[in-house]
């Protein structure tokens, strides 16, 4: 009996040394409107995407990215065109990478924050929303 519970301990021993798998995050998409609609998840290094399941999302919907209370670092895939309202603005992000495909971004979005010191702004931006900066 004492050799068991001696295993058995030991192997829970050994299992707790073995560090948590962080699962990946989920985007969740509109394909009609061709949009990221939520995200959902820990990641650290956030890498938004251009396509969910198949489908463009070049727009990013408002509050899209809310979830996202872990990132990190913030990119986006080329071919994302759009991010609407109040999306950078609820994280702490220290490097943000931006498209050179993205034309909008809308207000309420980058707001200062100590750890984010630069941000290049894609010549192909034609619109920036009030308060972004």
């Amino acid at each position: 009996m004492k050799k068991i519970i001696a295993m058995l301990l030991a192997v829970m021993m050994l299992l707790g040394c073995i560090p948590a798998m962080a699962e990946a995050g989920t985007f969740t998409a509109n394909a009609k409107t061709y949009m990221i609609t939520s995200y959902k998840g820990t990641d650290e290094n956030l890498v938004v995407p251009a396509s969910v399941d198949g489908a463009p999302t070049p727009i990013i919907h408002d509050r899209a990215l809310n979830g996202a209370k872990k990132a990190v670092t913030l990119s986006f895939e080329e071919g994302v065109t759009q991010i609407r309202s109040m999306n950078i603005a609820s994280m702490d992000i220290t490097k943000l990478t931006l498209p050179s495909t993205l034309e909008v971004i809308a207000s309420n979005n980058i707001y200062p924050t100590d750890k984010l010191t630069e941000v290049t702004v894609p010549a192909a931006v034609s619109y920036v929303g009030t308060l972004s900066f």
